[in-house]
């Protein structure tokens, strides 16, 4: 009974688990709100540190086709998939709202937390 456990338990183990990435927290330098240029949905467009910028290319290019999950302050705002490796150090998140993309807007810069991490 014991090795027949312990077999399942072996087997078990070997099965392919995704590997899903530790959160990665961004440093937010520039927050201001805009408009999306081809469907006028509001946005909120930001710009990252350098060191952010580094850590942000280099995690997109690691996940590429992955789902993403931004949040702030611990609340998610938006899941995107990750289509191509994101280098310039700018980002958009898209808004519901005029009014949801102001109040975002003045979170960043209030130095909220942004944070993302590959989600299934």
């Amino acid at each position: 009974m014991r090795s027949t456990t312990a077999s399942f338990l072996f087997s078990l183990w070997l099965l392919p688990v995704p590997a899903f990435a530790e959160p990665l927290t961004l440093e937010v330098i520039e927050a201001e709100g805009a408009y999306d240029a081809r469907n006028s949905q509001p946005l909120v467009s930001f710009r990252m540190s350098e060191a952010s910028r580094k850590a942000f290319a280099d995690f997109t290019a690691q996940h590429i086709n992955e789902k993403m999950d931004i949040r702030v302050d611990g609340n998610s705002v938006s899941k995107v998939v990750i289509r191509e490796p994101i280098t310039g150090g700018v980002g958009q998140i898209l808004t519901a709202s005029p009014d949801a993309a102001r109040q975002l807007t003045e979170r960043l810069k209030a130095k909220a937390l942004l944070v993302v991490e590959t989600i299934p």
